[in-house]
């Protein structure tokens, strides 16, 4: 599935957020997302999402070369920055977890196995609120992807974790990626994170926004801590930091 965003405009409190933006999200590819603050990264995943409106410009999924509104297809899962957004207060861990397979018409059984098969570093019988905030991030991933959607939109969703933590949590989407093929479009702010998961990193201009690099990425799949240690990896991020250093420019 490709995810086409073209010639997208958007105006938020009489601000200008994005000048003619034109993006691709490859088929099962990994797309980084990688930007000043202010360019409308999360904007942009909450309008592919349909939860908010593009003043103009198209959102298209394509699939078999037939286009499609992404809302309307079921295998769309969205990790938000805010992710105890995500996550019932009065239900504990597995109870969240169970909650989109219980929506998806999963039975009882079939909820119970896949609940149960979770490998997460804590009780599932806690509430969020007993849960530190990288736990209750470490949830609201495995919530996400509980229904196992061909399209992921991740926000931010290492940012509450120690870098143990991140380093299992990108491995377990590596993990995600390779069995699922998922179109995958994530949002940002390590680039070295950036580099260690996509395909293909994505750099946005300061607003009013607009792409102002690509920078492809070779590393084979799958990635692990001595793929950091490879030449290939230092000049990927070398390459998308002179792409930002562009784009911050006064």
């Amino acid at each position: 599935m490709t995810i086409i965003i073209s010639g997208l405009g958007k105006r938020l409190n009489g601000i200008e957020i994005y000048d003619n933006l034109h993006i691709e999200a490859k088929p099962g590819k990994i797309t980084a997302i990688f930007g000043p603050n202010g360019a409308g990264k999360t904007t942009l995943l909450n309008i592919i999402a349909g939860i908010s409106k593009a003043d103009t410009g198209t959102v298209s999924l394509i699939e078999n070369e037939m286009k499609h509104k992404i809302r309307d297809k079921g295998k769309l899962g969205y990790m938000f920055q805010n992710y105890r957004e995500a996550l019932l207060p009065w239900k504990n861990g597995q109870q969240n977890l169970a909650f989109p397979l219980k929506i998806k018409g999963h039975t009882k059984r079939e909820i119970e196995e896949q609940t149960k098969a979770m490998n997460l570093p804590f009780s599932l019988k806690k509430y969020p609120y007993e849960l530190s905030g990288g736990q209750q991030q470490m949830l609201a991933m495995q919530q996400t992807l509980m229904t196992k959607p061909s399209i992921l939109l991740l926000d931010e969703p290492f940012s509450a974790l120690d870098y143990e933590s991140a380093l299992q949590q990108r491995n377990l989407l590596q993990e995600y990626y390779l069995q699922n093929n998922a179109t995958i479009l994530i949002i940002t702010h390590n680039i070295e994170e950036a580099v260690y998961l996509s395909h293909e990193i994505i750099i946005l201009s300061k607003k009013p926004s607009h792409v102002i690099g690509i920078v492809n990425n070779p590393l084979p799949f799958p990635r692990s801590l001595d793929t950091m240690k490879n030449p290939q990896f230092h000049n990927t991020v070398r390459e998308a930091i002179d792409f930002f250093a562009e784009a911050i420019k006064p």
